[in-house]
């Protein structure tokens, strides 16, 4: 139903955090009192609200989300969604099937069509990455190693 409830041991109260469409997939809590919770909608909120992404870093929560979401926020119960449909975020559209690939750094989308030639050369990138810090270790020089000289 999109809440999580926390219940207080002590008191033998529940306090309803909502604001997720669908299911909540993944709640973690610290010590202080902070929740974090997952949503199918692909968003993340955190209890109680705060500068949503330098308390997720501060959290530890490993998740990259379309969204953070403040309390307070509400649902549209009246909207309509598709599945297996393109969705555009931002400027960028994706396509069912499409690569998805996030980090901290950013959110990267390879047309399905390209997926395996862009995988099997980062790959190859990464290896070769790997002989290059190899070579430095082993005490070459950049411009030994990039052949600048």
């Amino acid at each position: 139903d999109g809440t999580a409830r926390v219940w207080d041991l002590g008191t033998g109260t529940a306090e309803v955090l909502e604001g997720h469409r669908g299911n909540v997939n993944g709640v973690t809590f610290r010590a202080d009192g902070m929740v974090a919770t997952a949503g199918f909608d692909g968003t993340l909120r955190l209890w109680p609200a705060g500068e949503p992404s330098k308390l997720l870093a501060e959290f530890g929560f490993p998740v990259f989300a379309r969204g953070l979401c403040i309390r307070g926020t509400g649902k549209d119960f009246g909207a309509t969604g598709w599945i297996n449909h393109p969705v555009r975020i931002g400027d960028v559209t994706v396509n069912a099937g499409d690569l998805v690939v996030g980090d901290g750094d950013g959110v990267v989308v390879v047309p399905r069509e390209r997926a395996t030639d862009v995988v099997a050369r980062s790959v190859k990138r990464e290896a070769d990455e790997a002989a290059i810090l190899q070579q430095l270790k082993d005490g070459a020089s950049t411009l030994d190693v990039y052949g600048w000289r």
